[in-house]
């Protein structure tokens, strides 16, 4: 796969936005509303300006916009994100599921299979995948190891761009 400066913009603006949305996510706050308004605010004005582009995140569930030729391993999902600019769009959605990080990542090979991957990283408690389906799209996927009793956590990044 050819990387793009586009693909590697919007690859990092996702991964950014998703640590913003994992962080106001992970802490219980009285304030939620209010302060996931204000990261949602924060993320579009650090990603406009990086891209110079007009952004436009959601948070939430499945986005609209999250690819019909990617198969998630759970319904069970945590967080959802899109994010539009004007290079093109990236939308995430993190799944939990009980099932064990090898189980997990054996279940993402089958459902990637028809897709050609680029990047197979295995370390025990995580594990990354990219996988491209065509010049318009690709895929990150990371599986974590949930700590103690929580399930264990499955994120996809889609990356969309014009041919």
């Amino acid at each position: 796969m050819r990387r793009t400066p586009v693909f590697a913009r919007i690859t990092g603006i996702a991964l950014g936005a998703a640590a913003v949305c994992a962080l106001t996510a992970c802490f219980s706050n009285p304030l939620e509303d209010m302060s996931e308004d204000l990261a949602q605010g924060g993320a579009e004005k650090i990603i406009e300006e990086a891209t110079g582009g007009e952004t436009d995140i959601e948070f939430g569930d499945i986005p609209d916009d999250f690819p019909d030729e990617i198969t998630l391993v759970s319904d069970n999902v945590v967080q959802g994100m899109s994010i539009n600019s004007d290079d093109g769009k990236g939308t995430m959605v993190t799944v939990s599921d009980p099932r064990s990080v090898d189980e997990l990542a054996q279940q993402v090979k089958a459902d990637f299979s028809g897709w050609e991957e680029t990047v197979w990283s295995d370390m025990g408690e995580m594990v990354t995948g990219i996988y491209t389906l065509d010049e318009t799209l690709s895929v990150t996927v990371g599986v974590i190891e949930g700590s103690g009793d929580e399930d264990t956590m499955v994120s996809y990044t889609a990356i969309t761009t014009a041919p």
